[in-house]
Formats: structure tokens, sequence, C-alpha cells
């Protein structure tokens, strides 16, 4: 048991890491970023780790969560392979939000 506390840690930190990393992709933005406690499924045949990241700002007023599903075998871990999904989703999230920025604050062309 102690590993896969270990690996769910390591995991979480990995994606935080990223996530704090490519928060320059938001500069201009107000942006808030949370980390949720992971979740551990312990099946025989697979085991995985979930970590959730929330995306918040106040202006424009958005919110956004994902998470990061991370299935590993016999405890090995691909670093690159965590922070490359973290990387894609949060890039989702910052095209979502440039769409609500979008909406909101540039008026519609007649």
């Amino acid at each position: 048991m102690s590993k896969v506390f270990d690996f769910e840690k390591l995991a979480t930190m990995a994606v935080e890491r990223e996530l704090r990393n490519n928060a320059s992709l938001v500069k201009d933005y107000d942006i808030g970023i949370s980390v949720f406690k992971t979740e551990h499924v312990p099946d025989p045949t697979k085991r995985t780790v979930t970590v959730w990241f929330e995306v918040r700002t106040k202006f424009p007023d958005f919110w956004d969560i994902k998470p990061v599903i991370i299935v590993y075998h016999s405890h090995n871990i691909y670093l690159n392979d965590i922070c490359d999904r973290t990387r894609e989703f949060f890039q989702d999230t910052v095209k979502s939000l440039n769409r609500r920025y979008m909406k909101q604050f540039i008026p519609k062309q007649i």
C-alpha cells in the first residue's frame, strides 16, 4: 500500500507542476488553479489514479474542472505521459476560456 500512496503523491505532484508551468498561457487573466485529492481504484487488472484540477477566473466568469486519469502497471510511472496529458487538458481549458472571453466581451459583427 505504501507504493500505491507514493505513486498517487508523485502523480499529483507531476500534474501540479505541469499546471504551474503552463499557467503562463493565461497570464492575462486572474486565474486560480486547484488540484483535488486523488482517487485510487485498486483493481488487480489495472491500477488507476485520477487527479482532478480546477481552473477558475473572476473576469471573465469562468470555471472548469478536468480529470487526469493515469493507468499504471506494476508501479511504473511515466512522468512524460502524465505531463503530456495534463498539458493537453490544460490547453483545452485555455481554449474554452478564450471562447468564453470572445463571447462575453467582443461585440458580435452584424
